[in-house]
């Protein structure tokens, strides 16, 4: 798939990507997440897309910014309010040797100048492995849910400046719990959103949509 992309050397395992055309030269770029399997963050790896398919090195923005962990989501939207896409970056943290992981999300912001800054979340890190984006208290901006068991599911209000204040009131926690993936749409063009979520059950899979009703104090009732 990314022809000229040489993923060969790495020893690490890649644990997840963002494709997007984040210079906005009509041709997808790719940035991947590189991981050991432990709590060592590695550089994110940039990638820009050529005219004839292949990809070269981003010489700006490559192993600059530490990635995830363990990358499990990437959510993409402009949360400062820039007119820029910036991506949202949800793990799990090295799951296959610490029983009790967890991640801190981190968002990476796009500039006019082509560079990427990043901020890490530490106060809200969890086991996400699932979380999506939406005008959740319909002030205009992009705010992010953050899945996983009770008491860390929540939603990352957004100000509209990026800056984000964690809430564990505006969603119920029987409706989100071990949730693995999930998405905002509207289904029934009624401009409120609803949840798409799956839920990995062994063997079994199970994909549920949930109404979001607005209620009192821009909350959401599943």
């Amino acid at each position: 798939m990314f022809y000229g992309v040489k993923f060969s050397q790495f020893t690490d395992q890649l644990t997840g990507y963002a494709a997007l055309d984040y210079d906005r030269d009509g041709y997808m770029d790719v940035i991947t997440c590189i991981s050991n399997r432990t709590y060592e963050r590695r550089n994110l790896n940039f990638y820009k897309g050529l005219p004839d398919g292949t990809f070269a090195i981003d010489e700006k923005n490559y192993d600059r910014l530490p990635a995830p962990c363990s990358n499990r989501k990437s959510i993409y939207g402009d949360f400062n309010g820039d007119g820029l896409v910036d991506i949202c970056f949800l793990g799990t943290g090295p799951e296959l040797i610490d029983p009790n992981a967890k991640e801190a999300p981190v968002i990476v912001y796009s500039h006019s100048d082509g560079a990427y800054s990043e901020e890490i979340f530490s106060e809200t890190e969890g086991f996400y492995h699932a979380g999506c984006a939406g005008d959740f208290d319909n002030d205009g901006d992009l705010d992010i849910v953050l899945i996983e068991d009770y008491p860390k599911f929540g939603i990352m209000v957004n100000d509209g400046s990026g800056n984000f204040t964690f809430d564990r009131t505006l969603l119920s926690s029987e409706s989100i719990l071990r949730r693995f993936t999930a998405e905002f749409i509207d289904l029934n063009h009624e401009t409120l959103m609803e949840m798409a979520k799956k839920r990995y059950l062994m063997s079994e899979q199970e994909t549920v949509f949930s109404k979001c009703q607005h209620i009192a104090g821009g909350a959401f009732r599943l």
